[in-house]
């Protein structure tokens, strides 16, 4: 009888792990800081899902995540006709340490860019916020493309 049900439970086990993927085999990293040339589609880096990565070269790749993180820190609302449009934010030092950063940019880590940006109207609006993010995505070009997140929530705005 405990033959039987051992030989069950294998066979359920292998049936709910047969349509695993890729991105289940990924690892996950005990830092927030790694090198591009660490990381892979299915690792989690502090808590998000590598999505994809695209390398070139130390100045040029693009790493997506999936996955929600609640951060805070200030944002300002410039114009779409600014150079620089859009919601900028900025991570404070605390929400700084749960954001995924690679090893080879350069650039400040806490700042990017948010979508959509009408939860934060009036254009010209600057102040501190709490946010909720997804779909963060980290774009290093010599260019200097700057990261975005999607706006999942916007859970409170300050002066």
């Amino acid at each position: 009888m405990n033959k039987l049900l051992f030989l069950l439970l294998v066979v359920a086990v292998m049936t709910v792990t047969a349509g695993c993927g890729s991105l289940a085999d990924g690892r996950i990293h005990d830092t927030t800081t790694v090198s591009i040339k660490d990381i892979q589609p299915g690792d989690k880096i502090a808590g998000l899902l590598v999505v994809s990565v695209e390398y070139f070269d130390n100045y040029n790749f693009t790493v997506n995540f999936s996955g929600r993180l609640t951060l805070s820190g200030f944002y300002v609302y410039r114009s779409p006709d600014d150079y620089t449009g859009g919601v900028g934010f900025k991570a404070d030092e605390e929400s700084l340490q749960k954001l995924p950063q690679i090893l080879e940019d350069r650039r400040d880590p806490g700042f990017f860019v948010l979508y959509p940006p009408t939860k934060f109207a009036p254009v010209g609006s600057r102040g501190t916020a709490t946010i909720v993010i997804d779909q963060y995505r980290l774009v290093h070009r010599e260019m200097g493309i700057t990261n975005s997140a999607r706006l999942f929530r916007l859970v409170k705005k300050g002066p």
